[in-house]
């Protein structure tokens, strides 16, 4: 089950990006964030322009996570699945309410545009970046709550340990990158 939810997640993230860069102003979505004379760049980083594509995101990376604590998760398997999956689950509720496939009532000719203030380099990497990091912290988080389920309050340090030391980097560099872009 897990492999379809990764896959269909994938999907939905792809045809995201089609529909973004097919121009289909139909999508609310993409009428919002995007527009035809924006360059390449701006209509990759308009994927992540808005909270819908933003969760859409987070979810991806989440869902990739995921095999991390599949193949690597030992005796905290499947205790951590169940909290990582929780986890994916609130993101789905989420994207249910703020679905980027809306359609528009009318389809436009061409969209609105990149806010202007997300007009800039940064905006292609700093929010992937920041969103790889929120998404490892899930990986300890998961980990550490299997352990409390399993009354095992010390080994589960060395599964969860390195991931926390990935999340801090993650953020960090997302951080750098962010002061970057506001300066």
């Amino acid at each position: 089950a897990y492999h379809v939810f990764a896959v269909l997640v994938g999907l939905a993230l792809a045809y995201l990006f089609f529909l973004f860069f097919s121009h289909n102003y139909a999508i609310k979505y993409v009428y919002e964030y995007s527009e035809r004379a924006q360059p390449f760049f701006y209509i990759l980083s308009a994927v992540w322009g808005g909270q819908e594509g933003t969760y859409l995101l987070w979810l991806f990376f989440n869902a990739l996570f995921g095999y991390i604590i599949i193949k690597r998760g030992g005796q905290y398997r499947n205790f951590a699945m169940a909290v990582f999956s929780l986890v994916n689950l609130f993101f789905l509720v989420i994207l249910v309410k703020l679905s980027p496939f809306a359609l528009l009532p009318t389809p436009a000719p061409d969209g609105m545009g990149l806010n202007p203030l997300l007009r800039d380099p940064w905006m292609v990497i700093h929010p992937p970046v920041m969103f790889l990091g929120y998404a490892t912290a899930a990986i300890p988080f998961a980990f550490a709550m299997a352990a409390l389920i399993l009354n095992d309050y010390s080994s589960w340090l060395r599964r969860a340990f390195p991931w926390v030391v990935v999340t801090a980097f993650m953020l960090a560099a997302g951080n750098i990158l962010g002061g970057f872009w506001a300066y």
